[in-house]
């Protein structure tokens, strides 16, 4: 069995804690009647009360609330094949992954500013297919068009400029593998989502801006840093500082953002430009864009779904809680035998 909404078993130490404060009350209540009246009295007091009765009360009332917690955490046993439509965009994201994207003009660094923002705009996904291109010296899909959000977090949390086998920042080679991510894709709009402070070492993204807009790919540009700049910060394996990055002058690297290139990359191609810096919403802003454009409607894939079964969990709560109600807590004084405060 499993349970999709685990964290709500943790109900049970409550009701692990609550049940026997409860019993130990009304014992404890009991016994202060028989102090203050006598046992005589106490007794003619509370002559009809069943405690065998009250016991079973509380006993059901006790498993109404247990089977109540355990539907709330979603128990799902057995499965069943589903075929999953999709209905969105096809977005590719350009991740800059470089060293530069390690300068800290952004909380705590730049990479991880804009991977902040990356999950939050998943959250606004609602079947638009992501891919995932990180890139530095080179570029690569490490995750191809999916509507499975969780995988393709996994491997943004994995990217970064260790896993990279060449430093610097080629723009042109992210360019070309987000355009090949989206050549699979027969309809609706197809987005390119660059990441980067635009730093690009290597040029020749023309050739590329006339293929973008002869294929009708948008893309949207979102300038990671600041134009100031800051030193780019070196790291040993063990993720220690170790000063910053020199040229062969000896001087100090100062990344600054190109907001130049990347405006002229988004805007050439129909797309726009934000700065993750002035408007931290960036991204949730590229979703508002994006929301009028043509989405494609089709099948997507097939996914085994686990069946959800707390409604018999909430009925056996039903069913425990009304016996609960129906029981009588007392029997008519013809019948009673002796059961009172004693136990």
């Amino acid at each position: 069995m499993h349970f999709g909404a685990m964290e709500n078993l943790y109900w049970l130490l409550g009701l692990a804690v609550l049940l026997p404060v409860i019993m130990a009350l009304k014992r404890h209540g009991r016994q202060t009647m028989v102090r203050l009246f006598g046992e005589r009295r106490a007794f003619d007091l509370v002559q009809g009360f069943d405690l065998r009765r009250e016991n079973l009360k509380m006993l059901l009332w006790g498993l109404c609330l247990l089977m109540l917690v355990l539907a709330a955490a979603r128990p799902q046993f057995g499965s069943r094949v589903e075929e999953v439509r999709s209905k969105g965009l096809s977005i590719s994201v350009l991740l800059d992954v470089s060293l530069s994207m390690l300068a800290a003009d952004m909380v705590p660094h730049r990479l991880e500013a804009v991977k902040r923002e990356v999950r939050q705009m998943l959250r606004g996904l609602h079947g638009d297919r992501v891919a995932l291109v990180p890139f530095s010296g080179t570029a690569f899909i490490a995750c191809p068009l999916t509507t499975d959000y969780a995988a393709f977090r996994d491997y943004l949390e994995a990217a970064g400029p260790k896993n990279m086998p060449l430093p610097g920042t080629a723009l042109k080679r992210a360019l070309e593998q987000g355009i090949r991510s989206l050549t699979a894709v027969s309809g609706g709009a197809r987005v390119l989502l660059l990441l980067s402070d635009g730093e690009d070492q290597l040029g020749e993204v023309e050739a590329l801006i006339g293929k973008m807009k002869k294929d009708g790919i948008k893309l949207f540009a979102v300038g990671i840093g600041t134009s100031a700049g800051e030193p780019v910060p070196l790291y040993d394996d063990r993720g220690r500082h170790q000063g910053f990055k020199k040229n062969e002058a000896g001087h100090v690297v100062m990344s600054r953002l190109n907001e130049a290139l990347l405006s002229r990359l988004a805007i050439e191609t129909g797309g726009r430009y934000y700065s993750l810096k002035t408007q931290p919403e960036a991204l949730h802003r590229v979703l508002t864009d994006l929301a009028g454009e043509e989405r494609q409607a089709g099948k997507e894939r097939f996914r085994t779904v686990r069946e959800e079964r707390f409604v018999w969990f909430a009925v056996i709560a039903l069913l425990f809680g009304l016996s609960g109600f129906i029981i009588p807590r007392a029997v008519a004084a013809s019948k009673y035998r002796g059961k009172g405060v004693r136990e």
